[in-house]
């Protein structure tokens, strides 16, 4: 099966946040505290699901803490 990428909004405000933060490690909750300074709120579970699946495509590398 196919796997569809979907190109939304809150996909780019956290791909554009992830960018801008350069080769700084971060958590989950960084990352949206960083997004909420900005004015963009989106959902912690929302960020969670794509910086997972950054991880599993090899875009981003996790570490345990």
């Amino acid at each position: 099966m196919k796997q569809v990428n979907y190109n939304t909004k809150q996909k780019a405000i956290i791909m554009n946040c992830i960018k801008t933060m350069g080769d700084a490690h971060f958590t989950i909750d960084s990352l949206c505290a960083e997004m909420l300074k900005a004015g963009d709120a989106i959902g912690r579970t929302t960020v969670y699901r794509l910086v997972e699946k950054l991880s599993n495509d090899g875009v981003l590398r996790k570490y345990a803490a």
